[in-house]
């Protein structure tokens, strides 16, 4: 495999099993087939190129085997659009983890039935946060190294330092909102800068103004569970 630096996207339909349930096989395969389709033109037309599905779940890469200068940016505006798709679509919520890292890439299997794979760290960890987005209650998850490169094109806020297997140090994740420049951003740069001094108390550790901070944001944003979340470890926290 060839060595290289890209952007990898995962993304699976939450409640998958709840889903398919309700369904008949041939239901399910014709939902499933429109989800991909959907899914799939995005993240054509943003020049990522799809790995493969795995049951439900997709994964995409950028910048590899093609070079892209803007392969995370491109990714994440695949993830925005994957959303906007999602949302329209009647029983089914997608959740997007999204890393940029070194992988190796290349052709793998037996010689008879060899596919493209990307492998390394980078591609484990954009999977793990996909499924770290499920506590959370947010869509997209990206990472830190993801963030740096695309900061000031998108808004974003930061989540958490979270804890995955097979890394020493923990990885700071952010939850991807919306592109900086698209209409009706108002409210979202309102959530995140109310957000932010939330976490500017919780990292001091000041609980009691961390918990005052995201009592008044719940009142103006009351479906935002990762506020919830710190509300609930700022009384966790004052307790002891």
């Amino acid at each position: 495999g060839i060595q290289t630096n890209a952007t990898v996207l995962f993304s699976d339909i939450a409640g998958y099993s709840k889903i398919s349930e309700n369904m008949t096989p041939q239901e399910l395969f014709a939902t499933l087939n429109n989800y991909f389709t959907l899914i799939g033109d995005v993240i054509m037309k943003q020049e990522g190129m799809i790995n493969k599905y795995i049951g439900d779940a997709i994964m995409a890469v950028w910048n590899t085997p093609v070079g892209h200068p803007n392969h995370s940016a491109l990714a994440c505006q695949a993830a925005l659009e994957m959303k906007r798709i999602v949302d329209g679509l009647p029983d089914i919520k997608a959740r997007i983890g999204i890393n940029t890292g070194p992988l190796a890439a290349g052709n793998l299997g037996h010689s008879k039935r060899m596919e493209y794979a990307v492998i390394g760290d980078a591609v484990n960890l954009a999977s793990r946060l996909e499924g770290a987005n499920k506590p959370f209650g947010t869509d997209i998850m990206i990472s830190e190294s993801t963030e740096e490169i695309v900061r000031g094109k998108f808004l974003v806020r930061p989540l958490d330092r979270i804890r995955v297997v097979g890394r020493e140090n923990p990885v700071q994740v952010y939850e991807l909102l919306a592109g900086i420049d698209e209409p009706l951003q108002d409210e979202l740069h309102e959530l995140v800068h109310s957000f932010d001094k939330v976490l500017e108390a919780y990292e001091a550790r000041e609980w009691a103004e961390a918990s005052d901070f995201a009592q008044q944001h719940l009142k103006r944003f009351p479906d935002d569970k990762v506020a919830a979340i710190y509300l609930e470890r700022c009384s966790q926290f004052s307790v002891t």
